[in-house]
């Protein structure tokens, strides 16, 4: 009998003492849902907004014109304030934010931020963004009226369709590749050559002309900065680019020309190289598109080659939380500026 009072007596003690540890436990376990609710909104009111994107680009006939004009506007303004209030956090919310912001007929403001969205997801490992991020920068440069460089925009959805006016095809399908891009068939009757790279050149020669152009104290044989442009174009245009380090010298050659055709491509290959974690790869993403920017006489994104923060930026309207998430992806430091409208000047 007294062992079954003690054994009683023990199962009464742990059980207040699992009751005890329940009621000190509860508000701990209440606060972690409460924490997640609170954080998950943004992410889900963001691919909410991308579901109704996706859904009135696929099932627009059910609509009229002007109601999908409507809520594509109401859309864009959400979309505007989420990010205006720092609430892209992640790669997937930029993938969803670039998603809603690559239309065929949207500003080219806006395709510009959605490449540099997109840009972010890529870098962040996110399915799909990489060859997005690309796509993007082709819509950009045709609606500024450019050639478009990588040739992912297609007239039509066929596999022999030719990609939209204007393009220039001098990349080659072994790069285009690198991005998820499928092969052109529109003009079969002059194919690529086979990969091969063109006489002359190997990756060590390639990474020379790099460091000789760089100022490396290494290399002593002079390079003549014209010749050395022409041959990385001629590498890309025969397929002699082989890895993330290839990428990034021959963008590191092509940043330094004038041309914006050069500078798109610089850009697409500096992006690729830092998808691929190459050393310096981020920084020179965001150095080329400040570039690519000021070739076609369009304010910068970053500020690269400004002594001053106070210049305006590409992206002023959207805010500093944007700036800074940017800065921080693309692995620049943070500053200290003040957006300007655009249209002021430096002198204000």
């Amino acid at each position: 009998m007294r062992l079954l009072l003690a054994m009683e007596h023990r199962i009464a003690r742990l059980a207040l003492l699992v009751c005890l540890a329940c009621l000190v436990a509860a508000p701990f376990a209440w606060a972690s849902p409460q924490k997640k609710a609170a954080a998950r909104p943004q992410g889900r009111e963001l691919a909410d907004l991308y579901a109704e994107e996706s859904a009135d680009r696929k099932d627009g006939a059910r609509r009229s014109e002007k109601e999908l004009a409507e809520r594509r506007k109401a859309r864009l303004e959400r979309l505007d304030g989420l990010i205006r209030d720092g609430r892209l956090a992640t790669g997937q919310d930029c993938y969803y934010a670039g998603r809603i912001l690559s239309r065929d007929d949207e500003t080219a403001d806006r395709l510009l931020l959605g490449h540099t969205l997109f840009t972010v997801a890529a870098l962040q490992k996110v399915p799909y963004a990489l060859d997005a991020s690309v796509e993007t920068l082709d819509r950009w440069l045709l609606a500024i009226e450019q050639p478009q460089q990588l040739c992912s925009v297609l007239d039509g959805d066929g596999s022999n369709a030719p990609p939209t006016a204007p393009f220039d095809n001098r990349v080659h399908q072994s790069i285009r590749a690198e991005f998820g891009l499928e092969p052109l068939h529109f003009d079969d009757e002059r194919p690529e050559p086979k990969g091969k790279k063109p006489k002359g050149f190997n990756s060590k020669e390639l990474q020379r002309l790099d460091r000789s152009l760089h100022g490396d104290p290494k290399e002593i044989r002079p390079v003549d900065p014209v010749e050395a442009l022409e041959r990385a174009r001629k590498m890309i245009g025969e397929g002699g680019l082989t890895g993330a380090s290839d990428h990034f010298a021959a963008a590191r050659l092509l940043a330094r020309s004038e041309r914006t055709s050069d500078l798109a491509i610089s850009h697409a290959l500096a992006v690729l190289a830092a998808t691929k974690e190459q050393a310096g790869a981020r920084e020179l993403v965001a150095g080329s598109l400040d570039a690519l920017l000021r070739s076609v006489k369009q304010p910068e994104a970053f500020g690269s080659a400004l002594t001053s923060g106070s210049h305006e930026h590409a992206f002023d309207a959207w805010g500093p939380p944007l700036d800074e998430l940017l800065r921080k992806n693309y692995g620049l430091r943070q500053i200290e500026r003040t957006p300007r409208e655009a249209g002021a000047s430096d002198d204000e």
